[in-house]
């Protein structure tokens, strides 16, 4: 198979999959180097003839628009959002065009960044939880879908957090805030006994700090702020009812 006949097959195998780039850092960096080279070359000649030909007017105007179209170049590949190329991509690249990838200095091997506008990534069991049980048509973004549509028809959980998924985490964790001290204090106020107040706040305050730990993405200085304020409203509570 001829390298033009390689080069449509495994573009068109890879059509639904996100588009990604080669930064090529290291050649954009030779390129800019080069140039700055000739421009200053091109200042030295000027100043030592104390004259700018025609001539070399119109070389100035050309490289010094090639300077800052790499310049410009360079820095919007920097600004590009990473990607961490899946080796199976990284192996079906390396072997449709292997006499690219045997060449000195491992030449597929840099930086991977992407144009693709992906929402973030959640280490929050609720949000985590809720894209694994929620509907497709709920998890999955029009974006995803796009770029990952055998995922979605097969129903593997999608990469990124839906809007959907995020308000239904907000409004769940809403209810879950709001309920968490007016339960206990309900309880507390039928039938009060000082027991019972005792009671009823040691089982709601470890019920909210095993809540925080495993439903909540938070620092331990977080989990520990939280928890001690919550304790501290219900033993107010139990205070104020007592007396």
């Amino acid at each position: 198979m001829t390298y033009s006949q390689r080069l449509f097959h495994h573009t068109y195998a890879s059509q639904r999959e996100n588009a990604h780039f080669i930064e090529f850092r290291l050649l954009q960096r030779l390129n800019l180097v080069q140039l700055e080279n000739e421009l200053a070359q091109l200042k030295g000649k000027v100043w030592s003839h104390m004259d700018a030909s025609d001539q070399d007017m119109k070389l100035l105007r050309a490289t010094l628009r090639d300077y800052a179209t790499a310049i410009r170049d360079f820095e919007y590949l920097r600004r590009m959002k990473n990607i961490t190329l899946p080796d199976e991509r990284l192996a079906d690249l390396r072997q449709a065009f292997p006499e690219i990838a045997d060449l000195p200095g491992d030449p597929y091997n840099s930086r991977y960044c992407t144009t693709f506008e992906q929402l973030p990534h959640s280490n929050d069991p609720l949000r985590n939880f809720l894209k694994d049980v929620l509907p497709r048509q709920l998890t999955y973004t029009k974006a995803e879908i796009a770029y990952r549509t055998d995922e979605y028809l097969s129903g593997v959980s999608p990469e990124s957090i839906s809007p959907s998924v995020d308000r239904l985490a907000r409004f769940v964790l809403g209810v879950v805030g709001g309920a968490a001290p007016v339960v206990p204090m309900l309880i507390m106020s039928i039938n009060s006994t000082q027991a019972k107040s005792l009671t009823t706040t040691s089982v709601a305050v470890v019920l909210f700090a095993i809540a925080m730990a495993a439903g909540i993405r938070a620092t331990n200085a977080e989990t520990l702020a939280a928890t001690a304020a919550y304790a501290a409203v219900v033993v107010v509570f139990v205070g104020t009812s007592g007396s």
